[in-house]
Parts: structure tokens; sequence; C-alpha cells
């Protein structure tokens, strides 16, 4: 069975494969991509918490339990599970996005998506 014809230059069918080929690259890359995002075939997209757990495992557990149990490392830095329950979200979202938390607290630079996306992950806990 063939599936490309000649055409009339007689070189259709090596041209129609380069074509074939490019497109399958193209759809193989951007598979690469969207799984690199978090999402793609078989994978459902990052949810704002799940980004949020990931920022605040590279930016807050130095410091704080990020868990739902389990101690900070640092004492005098509340574990993430109590600050929901001292915060509501937007008191919370605000505290992170003017002051950087607390007086002891480095300022993290965090930009405002990722503070939501901590304080999607806080109120999930």
């Amino acid at each position: 069975m063939r599936l490309f014809s000649a055409g009339a230059g007689g070189g259709g069918a090596a041209r129609s494969g380069h074509h074939v080929g490019a497109g399958v690259l193209a759809l193989s890359l951007a598979g690469c991509a969207a799984a690199a995002a978090g999402h793609g075939p078989g994978l459902a997209p990052a949810s704002p918490a799940d980004r949020g757990r990931s920022i605040a495992e590279r930016e807050c557990a130095r410091c704080h339990s990020i868990g739902p149990y389990g101690a900070s490392p640092r004492a005098a830095a509340p574990p993430f599970r109590d600050l929901r329950r001292r915060y509501n979200p937007l008191t919370f979202q605000r505290r992170m996005a003017e002051a950087g938390g607390h007086d002891e607290m480095p300022d993290p630079k965090l930009a405002d998506f990722e503070v939501d996306a901590i304080a999607a992950y806080v109120n999930g806990l």
C-alpha cells in the first residue's frame, strides 16, 4: 500500500515524507513542552495549590514545616498548617505580598502569582 503519490516531479513521496516527519517532530516537541509545564497527554494541569507547594518547597521549607504534619526546622517559624488558622486567605496574601511575612522572615521577593499559589496551598492544608 502506497501512502504518498509521486506527483509531477517524481519526488513527491520524499517531500511529503519530510513534511510528515517535521510535523511529527513538532508535535513531539510540543508534547515535551506541555509535560514540562505540568500538563499534556495523561497529565492534568498543575493546580494553583500544587504550584504553591513547589514554591514553598523552594522558598519556605528551610524554616517552615510546609506539610500537614511535623515541626518547622526553625522553631520561631510557624508550620504552614497553622497559618491557615491564624490568617484568612486574603490577610495571608496581603502580609506575604507587602511585608514578606514577619519581622524575622527575609523577604522572599515573590511575584503576585507565587503568593497566590502559596496561599492556595496553605488554604488546602
